[in-house]
């Protein structure tokens, strides 16, 4: 009877423990003191909120000038039991409206625009960096990236540089090749 009781004890304690029931939140946010709106799933494990599965944040901002420019950031990515797992994308444009409106293949009523764009492609596993990375910021005209002003990219493992380095602004251009030691 003692066995069964413990059975009986195990499957009761781990239908409790591993056993989550996921949320969805879509509402706003606050990210890198930014009040914008947010898209994510999660969980509640002792009384915290656990991020679980995509994550989508955007920030909007249009200035009031004369001539109004567009601040926008989004954030999406992936979360695995609270860390970021997978790609994770941030982008950030800071645009100004340079000619008429047109409808865009999409149907939408869309703007040439130019003004810079930060890029961050990450990959992540477990919470830790892990796999390509991208960082660039790029001068676009008429909606396209016309050139990159700055580009890194680099492989990095459990954290740490991997393999190889490669950093170019206008000044220069910097590629280092790292070993297996990380030398």
């Amino acid at each position: 009877m003692n066995k069964l009781n413990l059975l009986i004890f195990w499957i009761i304690f781990s239908s409790i423990v591993f056993a989550q029931k996921t949320n969805d939140y879509q509402g706003a946010y606050t990210l890198f003191n930014l009040k914008g709106n947010a898209q994510y799933s999660y969980y509640t494990l002792a009384k915290d909120t656990v991020k679980h599965k995509e994550f989508n944040f955007i920030y909007h901002y249009i200035s009031s000038d004369s001539n109004p420019s567009v601040h926008q950031i989004n954030v999406k990515g992936n979360y695995q039991n609270g860390l970021k797992n997978k790609t994770w994308i941030i982008n950030h444009s800071n645009l100004q409206k340079s000619g008429e409106a047109f409808i865009n293949s999409n149907g939408w009523i869309s703007y040439p625009s130019t003004g810079i764009e930060h890029k961050i492609i990450a990959e992540f596993n477990n919470g830790l960096p892990e796999g390509n990375w991208l960082v660039s910021r790029n001068y676009v005209e008429n909606a396209a990236v016309k050139d990159s002003i700055f580009l890194v990219k680099t492989i990095v493992n459990a954290g740490q540089i991997q393999q190889y380095f490669y950093g170019k602004d206008s000044i220069a251009n910097i590629q280092l090749e790292i070993n297996k030691s990380g030398n």
